[in-house]
């Protein structure tokens, strides 16, 4: 089976950042990321994202366009 992965919405932002969008990834029913916009970044750098669950010997994070 491939991979099947979905955006859940965290609901973790304060009121004040409610429009600011912010996701928990799900791969086949299980968390394994999150991604969230930054509004107070350029446009080109808007997106963070997270591994919280990987496979090999390191975890990965950053930024990307």
């Amino acid at each position: 089976m491939s991979p099947r992965l979905t955006l859940r919405p965290t609901g973790l932002s304060p009121p004040v950042y409610r429009d600011q969008l912010d996701y928990e990834v799900i791969e086949n029913g299980r968390a394994v990321g999150r991604m969230y916009e930054d509004c107070h970044a350029l446009p080109e750098l808007r997106w963070f994202w997270s591994i919280t669950v990987f496979v090999g010997d390191s975890p990965g994070k950053g930024r990307s366009r």
